[in-house]
């Protein structure tokens, strides 16, 4: 992810959007999304290992389908497709954390 993981951890913060319908039913846990950084940084075959229902693992998907370029995998120099695994965590927060 460009910037590190604590860049991706800002994006994911700011862009994960908890479903409607996961938050009223007190759905939490994580979804584990794996996906493939192909050689020129876009995402492909974004697929979710791991799922939560009530709308979390779509709202898994988009998030990952918003990410920008990442900077692919190099081997021996040479860009190189990688597998990557994301947990995504779903939590309700009392408004004490805010």
């Amino acid at each position: 992810f460009p910037g590190g993981s604590l860049a991706m951890d800002k994006f994911v913060a700011k862009n994960l959007i908890y479903p409607l319908t996961a938050f009223k039913n007190g759905v939490e846990g994580t979804v584990i999304v794996r996906l493939v950084v192909e050689t020129d940084g876009k995402l492909s075959g974004i697929i979710v290992q791991k799922g939560l229902g009530f709308g979390c693992d779509e709202a898994a998907i988009d998030l990952i389908k918003s990410m920008p370029l990442w900077a692919p995998g190099k081997k021996a120099g040479v860009n190189v497709r990688c597998s990557v695994v994301i947990p995504l965590s779903f939590e309700q927060k009392d408004d004490d954390d805010q």
